[in-house]
């Protein structure tokens, strides 16, 4: 356990690097042949980003309604590395999606504005994820103090943001009764119902002490 705990950011971090390269290398060794090489890699990011900050997030209300679920302190201690591991991937698809498929700031011009709402809240979400990634070590939690956790709470903010940019770009929720959104919004009620738990945990626990 003791080696677990001390390590486990360093193996979150080494785990995606080694995912990502995997994730391209698998795709550039079979897309190409179809053109679709740097679609699959965009989707292939965002979803890998959704996913590690999916697992980021369910970290607190997960123990918080199952305090005797397994492997808590190693849980905890890589949540930071997950985020970390979130906004790689996200800044991967971010770039690729940007400079690649859109091609660059040009683009911008012949997008709607639904499609420029879409880029909009995506950049914003990444903007967010990137202040809490550099802002993820040690030394900024000590640093900041009480102003690292207000920091840090804005990445509610920013899955909220990227929900609704997967909802306008995602090519697998153009047809929300598909076997992935229904997967996705059965996750999402999954979180938001074990977030419910712990803030009516923390509300009751201000509420008898004022008493």
């Amino acid at each position: 356990m003791e080696f677990w705990i001390r390590y486990i950011r360093s193996l979150v971090y080494a785990l995606s690097t080694l995912l990502g390269a995997a994730v391209y290398i698998s795709i550039a060794a079979t897309a190409p042949a179809t053109g679709q090489e740097s679609a699959k890699l965009i989707e292939a990011y965002a979803f890998l980003a959704i996913t590690y900050l999916y697992i980021a997030l369910l970290a607190s209300p997960l123990y918080s309604a199952f305090p005797n679920f397994p492997w808590r302190p190693i849980y905890i201690k890589a949540r930071r590395a997950i985020g970390v591991s979130a906004f790689f991937f996200g800044l991967l698809h971010g770039i690729l999606a940007f400079f690649i498929s859109l091609g660059g700031f040009r683009g911008l011009g012949f997008l709607n504005a639904k499609g420029l709402t879409a880029i909009t809240l995506g950049a914003t979400a990444l903007l967010i994820l990137s202040s809490m990634a550099f802002t993820s070590f040690d030394y900024f939690v000590k640093k900041l103090g009480t102003r690292w956790k207000q920091l840090h709470r804005l990445v509610y903010l920013a899955g909220l943001l990227i929900i609704i940019h997967a909802l306008i770009f995602g090519t697998h929720f153009s047809d929300l009764s598909d076997f992935i959104p229904q997967v996705s919004f059965f996750l999402l009620l999954v979180l938001l119902a074990l977030e419910a738990v712990r803030l009516n945990k923390i509300y009751r626990t201000k509420f008898a002490k004022s008493q």
